[in-house]
């Protein structure tokens, strides 16, 4: 398959098989208008493939700017925010793509194509509000000095910053954020000051959901030590396997468990987590690999929720 990029939409074809119409877009603005649309060819082996695939391009368009235009700022907050903000947006980015049109299919001996148009102004409506509800959720937490609210501030900002750029793609007009990122990155620091945790995690066999927890913490902003003495709080827990019943030949299954428990020195407790993570693999060994993805994503979205204060 060929990829073409023209300077107003993205075409995907195969240039010495597809129809006249999928190359020349540009010369033809009663298929596409590019002032006022974004539009991509997604070619097929089947009329649906090639639906999907033109859809998909308009949400990679958004995706390949947004990845070069917020980069810097995205390094600045940390992949673990980045992330979960992701994860936030593509709400986001799905409802956008609803509004996509099918304006044309086609087909020759080879592939099916598909035209998929998406108007900049009704994208621009539907992230515009996304924006603006952003920005009440931010302005009600301005104020809270708490664990919680700034990390879920620090979370709204890079999720609106996400959205923002997709305005600006389609209009290049930016609305200012309601709280500033150095005054969220002030109140972090206050936050994680001073704050020292030890980990403590027993695990069977690898030592890797441990390293795991560990750069989850410090990617929040806290300190992590190795000497009880240095310490003003500790992260204690456990992982371990239990197998399960599963009646096909040549697979296993299993539940790992994940149990933490945030305290100060003074033993009182801060906070906890339990999760399962049930994986199935030919041996323990793949199981345990598939069943550490999905603890990465668990804590990557919930150990803010710890509280070292």
């Amino acid at each position: 398959m060929k990829y073409l990029t023209l300077s107003a939409f993205l075409v995907i074809a195969n240039a010495f098989a597809a129809p006249e119409w999928t190359t020349s877009l540009d010369k033809n603005t009663k298929l596409c208008n590019a002032k006022k649309e974004i539009c991509a060819v997604g070619e097929g082996e089947s009329i649906s493939f090639a639906k999907i695939n033109a859809r998909a391009e308009i949400a990679k368009f958004f995706s390949t700017k947004i990845e070069s235009e917020f980069e810097t700022s995205l390094q600045v907050v940390g992949n673990d925010i980045r992330e979960s903000a992701n994860e936030r947006v593509k709400e986001s980015t799905e409802e956008v793509v609803d509004g996509i049109e099918i304006r044309k299919t086609d087909e020759d001996k080879v592939n099916y194509y598909a035209l998929a148009v998406l108007n900049k102004s009704k994208a621009r409506k539907v992230i515009r509000k996304k924006v603006s509800e952003i920005d009440e959720k931010m302005k009600a937490l301005k104020d809270e000095k708490d664990q919680k609210s700034i990390f879920e501030l620090e979370s709204l900002y890079v999720e609106r910053g996400l959205l923002t750029s997709r305005i600006v793609l389609l209009s290049g007009i930016e609305k200012p954020s309601p709280i500033s990122f150095e005054d969220i990155l002030k109140r972090k620091k206050k936050l994680v000051s001073g704050v020292r945790v030890l980990i403590q995690l027993k695990e069977e066999g690898s030592s890797d959901v441990g390293s795991i927890i560990r750069q989850e913490v410090s990617s929040l902003g806290y300190e992590t030590v190795t000497n009880s003495n240095q310490a003003t709080h500790i992260l204690s827990g456990q992982f371990y396997p239990e197998k399960k019943f599963l009646n096909v030949d040549g697979f296993e299954k299993y539940g790992f468990i994940l149990k933490m428990n945030a305290m100060d020195k003074n033993k009182v407790s801060k906070g906890s987590l339990s999760q399962e993570f049930v994986a199935v693999g030919r041996d323990y060994g793949q199981a345990y690999e598939k069943a550490k993805i999905e603890v990465i994503n668990y804590l990557k979205q919930n150990m803010k929720k710890l509280s070292f204060k």
